[in-house]
């Protein structure tokens, strides 16, 4: 009976540690409603908040509402979610409530461990394009890779399609880009994992090697791997014709006497980076 109550207690305790580590890391702001309009129909209001972070200082929109006088109605809009450009979430007690949400603001942190790989914060932005088009589009990754569009969207006044970019991590060679699927027209935080340098398959210690995608002509395109384990030797280990993809580790690996190149599938199915082995 007392081993229950003391493991009960300490089911409670850890609980609340989790919720009062989560609650630290979501903070109030400072927001305030400024009237727009006021009319003998209708009252229309903007909620502003400030001092978000010190990234962005300026004041900010996070809401509006309008209230019907002679109906005593009241609606709210609010703009929840994350914000690329603050590189965190906003968050209220109640979507729908028009008085008195308290409004939360948690900050995307800018590194994160998953699967035992360290992650860095990208800083992401929509760039407007051409009539009602725009694309999610990042910063280079922190070793200078230049990042495909995360996402595009079209926007006409309330109404939003957004669509996933599927081919982000077809052409990346130094790591791979890490994100949720967009949804509500929003996209959220996105991440680069770095290959590593160095890891070990099958009990044997291999070598990240330096490949890129060139382009041929309109059809056809090569990935080569340069200067391969220091050794000056440059080879083709895929090649794209047509738009079909064709492997051709087996024949490159014939021009190389000491070692072979592999690629490893779990770091990225869609473009494995090429590691070198040596030899036994």
């Amino acid at each position: 009976m007392i081993n229950t109550c003391v493991k009960t207690l300490l089911l409670i305790l850890t609980m609340l540690f989790s919720i009062s580590t989560y609650a630290s890391s979501s903070s109030p702001l400072n927001c305030y409603w400024k009237e727009t309009y006021n009319t003998d129909m209708a009252l229309a209001e903007t909620q502003y908040c400030s001092n978000i972070t010190d990234r962005f200082t300026d004041e900010f929109e996070v809401a509006s509402r309008m209230y019907i006088h002679a109906s005593h109605f009241c609606v709210a809009t609010k703009k929840t979610g994350y914000l690329p450009k603050l590189q965190g979430t906003i968050t209220v007690d109640d979507d729908t409530s028009c008085y008195n949400d308290a409004v939360y603001f948690t900050p995307a942190p800018p590194t994160r461990v998953v699967n035992g790989f360290t992650q860095t914060l990208l800083d992401c932005q929509w760039q407007a394009l051409q009539g009602a088009y725009a694309q999610y589009t990042c910063q280079n990754t922190p070793d200078n890779t230049p990042v495909p569009f995360i996402a595009s969207k079209v926007a006409v006044g309330a109404h939003c399609q957004i669509f996933d970019n599927p081919s982000v991590n077809h052409t990346l060679e130094s790591g791979v880009i890490s994100t949720n699927a967009a949804s509500n027209c929003q996209v959220g935080p996105v991440y680069f994992q770095k290959h590593p340098e160095q890891q070990i398959i099958n009990g044997v210690t291999v070598s990240l090697q330096q490949c890129q995608w060139e382009t041929v002509n309109a059809t056809f395109k090569v990935r080569k791997c340069k200067n391969i384990n220091n050794q000056g030797l440059e080879l083709v280990v895929s090649s794209i014709f047509n738009n079909q993809q064709y492997d051709s580790l087996e024949h490159a690996n014939q021009s190389i006497p000491n070692g072979e190149l592999i690629m490893d599938e779990t770091l990225n199915p869609h473009n494995p980076p090429v590691y070198f082995r040596v030899n036994p």
